[in-house]
């Protein structure tokens, strides 16, 4: 089971509850301790995947849009070890995004989330410097695995 959808009205979310409070012993050894961004202009997507990546164990920051993400960035002291962003955002976009950041967070890793096919992806150059991505609509165990995969790509 998907761990949303959309439908019309495009606000409303759908989420099964026991999916959201049902974790195995696999899936929790695929978390972490690390500090997450996270970035989605959706307020209900960014509810739900804060809450998923929480209870994986990883430290989460929010941001609606990329002008907010810039300013939680600059007023964190601690390492955020992730940049977990949509791809489409209002402004600058998850691309741009990251490439602020890596400007004065080098070391920070990245996860794209999109709708987009990812041979449009592939098509558009998104696969370079180490850039990992997570098609949308997303299961939650493998949000798990994408985020594990991207923290530990050296």
């Amino acid at each position: 089971m998907k761990p949303f959808s959309r439908c019309h009205p495009p606000d409303i979310l759908f989420f099964s509850v026991v999916d959201s409070v049902t974790m195995t012993s696999q899936q929790a050894k695929q978390g972490g301790d690390e500090t997450i961004l996270l970035v989605e202009d959706d307020d209900g997507v960014r509810r739900l995947v804060t809450q998923l990546v929480e209870r994986l164990g990883y430290t989460v920051l929010t941001a609606p849009d990329s002008d907010a993400a810039l300013e939680t960035s600059e007023h964190h002291d601690s390492d955020i070890h992730l940049l977990l962003t949509d791809l489409v955002l209002p402004g600058l976009d998850g691309r741009g995004l990251a490439a602020k950041l890596k400007e004065t967070r080098p070391e920070i890793k990245v996860l794209l989330m999109t709708g987009q096919s990812e041979d449009i992806m592939a098509t558009a150059g998104i696969f370079r410097d180490g850039v990992h991505f997570l098609p949308k609509p997303f299961e939650r165990e493998d949000l798990a695995r994408k985020i594990r995969e991207a923290l530990d790509d050296r």
